[in-house]
């Protein structure tokens, strides 16, 4: 190498008096990664949503160039808001591909292989107890679809078990930034309980609008409700507005917005006029370790300084639900 540049040096400069100093050309950059076998991968670039065979949509998924197209980072949002990472690259010392990947709550994996006969193949190495093996395949079709089947074996590669399989469609518009899925981890159907665990009612979340809303619906014995929850780009907040079937009440419509937004959670916060004075009215949603979400509403008649619990259950996902 330093007898390349050495060369070109002696030449550029040999060059350089022979046409008598000319002006300096600029230099243009070569691109980072030309080789063809770190684009084997370009055909999983784009933002979409994940498929299961029965058509059910499990999750949305950005995967985006890095460093200059050396690398490819994929950014995974579950229906159920689980979120995970992976960066992905061609190391031309082993001539192979590699995925490492993170999802919230520490599980890693690691993954190596290689393109062939159309599709992309990358496998661990066992791991664990029983010594598993994963193996994920990526495989495009002509329709602009991506098929991932991932399967595991843990007889050292004799037998394989399916683990997933999912079709990669393009995202048809809508809203698919990453701000608009921070609530995802509510989609879903919900049994509600109490801490002593009462049941309270049930509640479904929809995705609406192409991705750019949510609704609720809730259900319990005394009646029902229905909430808007959608996000403001201009402001950057989320917004909810909740009506039930008995309006004219006190909290029968309530809107609040979010103050605050964490990685397993969210906070919205509104007023209430009552007796003439005004209350303070908040919502917290927060995903637990276990799966389920508890919500709790509380009220403030200090302008914030105490609050009094109204509401307080934990959501648990019906088992028909992804």
């Amino acid at each position: 190498m330093k007898l390349i540049i050495a060369a070109c040096t002696v030449l550029c400069l040999a060059s350089g008096r022979a046409a008598g100093a000319d002006a300096a050309q600029p230099v243009q950059p070569a691109q980072p990664c030309p080789d063809a076998a770190f684009h084997q991968f370009d055909f999983w670039l784009g933002e979409w949503d994940v498929m299961t065979p029965a058509g059910q949509r499990v999750g949305h998924n950005v995967i985006r160039i890095a460093e200059g197209g050396c690398a490819i980072v994929e950014s995974w949002t579950s229906a159920s808001g689980t979120t995970g990472t992976s960066l992905n690259f061609y190391d031309r010392t082993d001539r192979k591909w590699h995925q490492s990947w993170m999802e919230r709550g520490g599980e890693a994996l690691r993954l190596s292989g290689e393109y062939a006969d159309g599709h992309m193949r990358l496998q661990s190495s066992p791991s664990g107890p029983t010594g598993a093996i994963n193996r994920i395949t990526w495989t495009p079709s002509s329709d602009g679809k991506v098929r991932q089947y991932w399967d595991v074996s843990v007889d050292g590669g004799k037998t394989w078990k399916a683990a997933f399989d999912g079709t990669y469609v393009k995202s048809s518009g809508g809203c698919t930034a990453a701000e608009f899925h921070q609530l995802d981890f509510w989609i879903g159907t919900w049994d509600v309980v109490s801490p002593s665990g009462e049941k309270l009612g049930s509640n479904r979340i929809d995705r609406i609008l192409k991705g750019c809303a949510l609704q609720e619906n809730w259900s319990e014995p005394d009646g029902e409700g229905k909430s808007l929850f959608y996000y403001r780009p201009d402001t950057n907040r989320w917004h909810q507005v909740w009506v039930t079937d008995t309006a004219t009440s006190l909290g029968g419509v309530k809107e609040k917005r979010s103050i605050a937004v964490e990685a397993s959670g969210m906070r919205f916060q509104g007023e209430l006029l009552a007796g003439g004075r005004i209350l303070l009215d908040r919502t917290t949603l927060k995903l637990q370790p276990d799966g389920r979400v508890r919500q709790t509403i509380e009220t403030s008649a200090d302008g914030g300084v105490t609050w009094k619990t109204q509401f307080d259950g934990f959501y648990v996902k019906r088992p028909d639900t992804p």
